[in-house]
Order: structure tokens, then sequence, then C-alpha cells
């Protein structure tokens, strides 16, 4: 079909002729059995027919909307139309070779796949046009097979560990202090819903009075990604989340007090390999806890770097 749409004239006069389109259809089934474990696959012709000049197939026609694709190799173009959802031709890019398509003016969405990447963008088509399909034009967009579907949403799971440094907001203590982290991620679809528990130990001095504090806190994270390539993300939402801070004085008193944690969340992801990922996040808000028997609010951020495994 995509040779009868104008992807076999090589002779670019607007006319697909028999010849034309079995060498077309010769030289791509050639060249995409070629790697096969059974060889490669040779079609062949049979003709019965008398008379003379070219068996003419299919022309243009002037209405027509024309595509041109770029030259290089490796690539898969999928035509589609945005109102019937038909795919019109699903041709192989030739690093050689100008190939055009010629097609009724419409809305059209083309995909363009590659081994590493998938792109996309849709145009409209007037009549008689002559589009240049540019993939540096195009839109990247994360491969399906990245993912496992389940119950018409995409999911995926992905654990993470991180270490870093968050702000304090106990007087006495170090402005920074190093901090420990876990987080489990749920994808539906485009968003994420994330778990994260975050670790940090160090010690107040307050005059002569000295402590020891455990910091604990769960986060809940809601992230939508405002990039979402094949290799990497970036992702931002709301955070909320309950710290824990445990204290222990000089003479071995302990005291917990919990409070409420609010802010938002920036997330750098990066694939290293088929399912590890090294992320960066950077969280910002506020802290509302109750100390020396009052309400306290102060602002809070941590910079975490780690490693995610999807399963």
């Amino acid at each position: 079909m995509a040779g009868l749409r104008g992807a076999a004239d090589t002779s670019r006069d607007g006319q697909v002729t028999l010849g034309e389109v079995y060498q077309f259809a010769f030289k791509r089934t050639l060249s995409s059995t070629a790697a096969s474990l059974t060889g490669g696959q040779h079609p062949t012709y049979d003709y019965r027919m008398a008379g003379a000049g070219e068996v003419v197939l299919t022309r243009t026609l002037a209405r027509d909307a024309r595509l041109a694709f770029v030259r290089e190799s490796g690539a898969t173009w999928a035509v589609i139309s945005r109102s019937s959802g038909d795919v019109f031709a699903e041709i192989m890019s030739s690093p050689s070779e100008d190939l055009y398509l010629a097609v009724p003016a419409g809305e059209y969405r083309f995909v363009r796949r590659t081994l590493g990447e998938v792109r996309e963008r849709t145009v409209a088509l007037a009549p008689g046009s002559v589009t240049y399909l540019d993939p540096a034009s195009m839109t990247r967009v994360a491969q399906e097979s990245a993912r496992s579907k389940s119950g018409g949403l995409e999911l995926r799971n992905r654990l993470g560990a991180y270490a870093g440094v968050s702000t304090s907001v106990v007087p006495g203590s170090p402005a920074l202090v190093g901090t420990l982290a876990l987080s489990l991620a749920r994808d539906f679809g485009q968003l994420a819903l994330r778990g994260r528990l975050a670790v940090a130990s160090f010690d107040s001095q307050q005059d002569v009075y000295h402590s020891s504090l455990l910091r604990a806190t769960v986060n809940a994270d809601l992230l939508y990604p405002l990039l979402l390539a094949s290799r990497y993300s970036v992702q931002v939402g709301p955070t909320v989340g309950v710290p824990m801070v445990r204290q222990r004085n000089m003479v071995g008193e302990v005291s917990s007090s919990f409070g409420f944690a609010y802010g938002g969340v920036l997330a750098l992801t990066t694939k290293l390999f088929d399912r590890t990922f090294l992320s960066l996040d950077l969280d910002g808000g506020g802290e509302v806890f109750r100390l020396d028997g009052q309400t306290v609010h102060r602002a809070a951020a941590s910079a975490l770097l780690g490693g995610m495994v999807a399963f």
C-alpha cells in the first residue's frame, strides 16, 4: 500500500507502475528479512500479459497532499488518519532514496519508531500541499514496551534508595543534616503515586543542654511529568507528610513529637540500564509542629540522590 501511494515511484512522474511496485516490494522484503534465521526472502513474479509500455497501477492527483520523508536508516513511519483511525501506510526509511506518499487532504498522525525512541506529530494537510517530515520537529514519547499494562492503566512499580541532605527545623542543630531515604512508586498512566520514608540522626546543643535526635518523615507524593522521554523524565507535584522527632536528653529522658509537612517535589530521573534508574529529588515546603508547648511553622527543604529499580 505504501508503494502504491507513491513510495515506489522511483521515476517521480506521479505514476506507480507494476515494475516499480515489484522492485519496491522486493527490496523492502529482502532488507527486512536479511537478519532472520531462515535467511532473506526473495519475492518472485509471473507476468502473463501482452502489450506495450509500462502497466500503470496508480496515479497521484493534483489535489492529493504529498509527504516527503528524510533520508535515514533504521526508522519506520506510520501514517494514521485522525478522523477514522485507519493506518494509511507503514513505510521503512531509506538512506539513499527520496521517499514520498500521496494521501487525501486531512489531519494525520505520524509516528516514527526507531530502536531507541518513538516520536510523533499531528499535522493538518491541505490539498496539493507538500509536507517535509523532519524528526527534529516531532515530540518524543515513552515506549509502551517499557511499561506493563493492567486493567487498562499503564502500571509500573519502582523501588528507590537515596542519600543526601535536608534542613533541620530543631533549634541548636546543624542547618543541614545527612538523610537516608527509601521510596516506592507506582505509575497510573502518566501520573505516579509515591511513598517515601526519610531518616536523619543528629545532635542539638542549646546553652548547656545537649540532646540526640532521630527524625523520621513519611511522605506521599503525586507526580506529573513535565517531560517524559524514553531515557529520562522530569516530574513535579505536591507532597504531604508526617514528620516524627524522637529526642533523648543528657539524663536519658526520651520524648517524641509529631508534625505536618507539605510542599512540592521535583524528580529528575535518567535511565541507566533496562530496569535501573538514577534519580535526583528536590523538595521544598514547610512544617508545622509543637515546640516548647507552642505551634511552630518553619520552612523545610531537602536534596536527595539515589537509584531506582523497576519491577
